[in-house]
């Protein structure tokens, strides 16, 4: 069970790069690229790089249940004894951080491109 648990705790925070990533770099390629693509392949671009967010949010979401139950027995108390508590809650700070800034670029993605 443990092993499953510490997969599942790595995929939850993969999932938090991969959602953190799309959004930003789907931002970087269409102000790059906006200019010279055809509007019709931009707003597919842009379409797909929300839905592969969306997936990966999802994940965020999915894989953060088990996480929520299992924290203390198998995540907190291992750090606590190795005194990297305050590690521990400055990177849950830091992907709550990443989280939210891609959600809100995520937004302004769709509000430009989707009216």
């Amino acid at each position: 069970m443990a092993i499953l648990i510490m997969l599942n705790n790595y995929f939850h925070d993969l999932a938090v790069a991969v959602f953190f990533s799309s959004v930003v770099l789907t931002w970087i390629f269409i102000k790059i690229f906006a200019e010279e693509m055809h509007a019709g392949k931009l707003k597919q671009f842009v379409r797909f790089s929300i839905y592969l967010s969306f997936c990966s949010f999802f994940l965020i979401l999915a894989l953060g249940v088990p996480r929520a139950v299992f924290y203390r027995q198998y995540e907190w108390m291992d750090a606590a004894g190795r005194g990297q508590v305050t590690v521990l809650v400055i990177k849950h700070i830091l992907l709550a951080s990443l989280t939210v800034m891609a959600i809100v670029l995520q937004v302004g993605l769709k509000k430009k491109y989707f009216k």
